[in-house]
C-alpha cells in the first residue's frame, strides 16, 4: 500500500489500524485528531472550559431559583389549609 492510499482510506473512515501478523500494530490517525495541540487548540479549549463552567453556574442558580419556588408554592399550600 502506498502513502496516497492509506491517506485516502484515513480521509475516509477518520483512523486507519495497520495489522502485521494478524495483530494490530499501528493507527494512523489525522493529525488534527491525533492529540498533537497547538497553541491555539489549547486557548480555544479553556475558553470552552470557563463558558461549560458559566453554564454550570448559571444552571445551579436557576435549579435553586426553582427549588425555591417551589418552597414558597408548598408553604402557600399550607397557609390555605
Amino acid at each position: 500500500m502506498n502513502f496516497e492510499e492509506l491517506k485516502k482510506l484515513v480521509r475516509q473512515f477518520g483512523s486507519v489500524v495497520l495489522f502485521n501478523d494478524n495483530k494490530p500494530e499501528l493507527v494512523v490517525l489525522p493529525y488534527e485528531k491525533a492529540g498533537v495541540g497547538s497553541e491555539t487548540e489549547e486557548v480555544e479549549d479553556q475558553q470552552e472550559q470557563q463558558e461549560i463552567e458559566k453554564l454550570n453556574s448559571e444552571i445551579l442558580a436557576l435549579r435553586e431559583e426553582l427549588a425555591q419556588r417551589e418552597r414558597e408554592i408548598e408553604g402557600y399550600g399550607d397557609e390555605q389549609a
